[in-house]
């Protein structure tokens, strides 16, 4: 299945649920890789039901490979790979900010800090 392609109608009313910004929901209607990470980041279970039963194993593990920093929690980005099989899990996307700061998700909580390199 294309990612870059627009998501399934029949799967356009999850997007508010995930995306409350109206400029973000057209994004996120109209790239299938983005809207899948913003899924099984955040995504309820009868959401995440409907999705697995349009996207493939295959879909989601390519969907994780486009994974933007800042999208998963450490302990959805670990859940997600290893239900899909992916080992060993690659480390949890970062934003670099500058060569000595960068930002990682704390593994004890949902916000994100700015840590210093070493």
């Amino acid at each position: 299945m294309d990612l870059d392609a627009p998501i399934p109608e029949s799967l356009a009313h999850i997007v508010p649920s995930l995306v409350w910004w109206p400029d973000g929901q057209a994004f996120y209607r109209d790239h299938a890789w983005a809207f899948l990470n913003r899924s099984m980041a955040l995504a309820s279970d009868e959401h995440l039901a409907e999705i697995r039963a349009v996207y493939s194993d295959d879909d989601l593990r390519a969907a994780l490979q486009h994974a933007q920093p800042g999208i998963f929690n450490l302990s959805a980005w670990e859940y997600w790979n290893h239900t899909l099989g992916v080992d060993p899990i690659p480390e949890l996307p970062r934003r670099f900010i500058s060569q000595s700061e960068s930002v990682a998700a704390d593994p004890d909580c949902d916000s994100f800090i700015v840590c210093r390199s070493r």
